[in-house]
């Protein structure tokens, strides 16, 4: 490759390929753990609604042991429950670490394809300067025939 051809490749192009791929997999990591919260949400849920019905049978039983055993049942699902609203406290702190970590990937790709930016201007910069040049070397070599053919 040619010391132009060079000079007009970013030099960072690998550190931002890279970068990227670091994005994408921060992202996957976001996706991943909204679906665990969801399903965290989802499990929340469905016990809180098994606890409210066991709640409503607590009420119907005449007798003592069966009052004692639907009540033990109940304080089982109970605690089944605030395990399942653990879990999703949880997955809510996996989800905020999960869009941080994602944010900062963004920052640092972010910074690469600003200097790639950069990089872009200077060569479009140098390339027009290089074009005034030539066409400066044009007009004067242009100027200078002139001079030569005209009489003086």
């Amino acid at each position: 490759m040619s010391s132009s051809g060079s000079r007009r490749r970013f030099p960072l192009a690998a550190v931002l390929r890279v970068r990227r791929v670091q994005e994408d997999t921060a992202r996957a990591q976001v996706i991943q753990a909204q679906q665990a919260r969801g399903a965290a949400d989802a499990d929340v849920s469905r016990r809180d609604g098994v606890l409210a019905a066991r709640q409503a049978t607590i009420e119907k039983h005449p007798n003592a042991s069966a009052f004692t055993a639907v009540l033990a049942a109940r304080v089982a699902l109970a605690a089944e429950a605030g395990v399942a609203r653990q879990r999703r406290a949880e997955a809510d702190t996996q989800v905020g670490q999960a869009v941080s970590a994602w944010a900062e990937a963004r920052a640092r790709v972010r910074a690469v394809e600003q200097l790639e930016q950069r990089h872009r201007e200077a060569l479009a910069e140098a390339d027009a300067r290089a074009e005034a040049a030539e066409a400066d070397d044009l007009s004067g070599a242009k100027a200078a025939r002139r001079s030569r053919e005209t009489p003086h």
